[in-house]
């Protein structure tokens, strides 16, 4: 009869194994964006994308920033190629974006500027990432117009409990000194927002 042998290391084999390669699962790879980034018309905004290296090193040789807008379909922007340089596609962004490192910057923001924003990052040996931002674009005028009339009214109101004010549209308003304290509150939220 013949006894079978059984390996002793079997368990410690398995246990350095799982050492191994555990780490290097935790410490993957990826693409990090901004969910949501906030452009303002007529201003310059960056969205950003960085690729994190793991364990395992890896080159980037390509990246690629596609827009998918609110009604349409997904239209290539722009691609850095470590081999070609940089494309800049013919869309109606051709003249306003251009890459920093992976992050992409559009100047001069437009309303229709407005959607989803996809980085996508080729590296080798790894593969490919990607990563998307939805891009909100806010009209600043809304709030330099409201700062503005309200200014004017404040400095009718000042150390008075009721003034008629006369306003630009020919129309009078009372104020009362809640409307300063309303206004007050109102600028320093604004104020917050920079």
């Amino acid at each position: 009869m013949r006894t079978m042998k059984t390996c002793s290391r079997s368990p410690l084999l398995l246990l350095w194994f799982i050492h191994v390669t555990i780490p290097a699962v935790l410490e993957a790879q990826e693409v990090k964006v901004s969910s949501t980034v906030t452009g303002y018309l007529g201003h310059d905004v960056t969205l950003p994308c960085t690729f994190i290296q793991g364990a395992q090193h890896a080159d980037i040789t390509q990246v690629q920033w596609e827009l998918k807008p609110p009604e349409g379909e997904n239209i290539v922007l722009i691609v850095f190629n470590v081999n070609f340089g940089v494309s800049v596609y013919n869309t109606f962004l051709k003249d306003r974006v251009e890459l920093e490192e992976q992050s992409l910057i559009v100047r001069d923001v437009q309303m229709t500027d407005a959607g989803s924003y996809t980085c996508s990052i080729a590296t080798f040996p790894s593969g490919s990432f990607e990563g998307t931002t939805n891009l909100v674009v806010q009209d600043v005028r809304f709030w330099s117009n409201t700062v503005s009339v309200m200014m004017k009214v404040v400095q009718w109101c000042v150390n008075e409990t009721r003034i008629l004010v006369h306003s630009s549209s020919d129309k009078h308003t009372v104020c009362t000194n809640e409307d300063v304290t309303h206004f007050e509150v109102m600028v320093g939220n604004l104020n917050k927002r920079d």
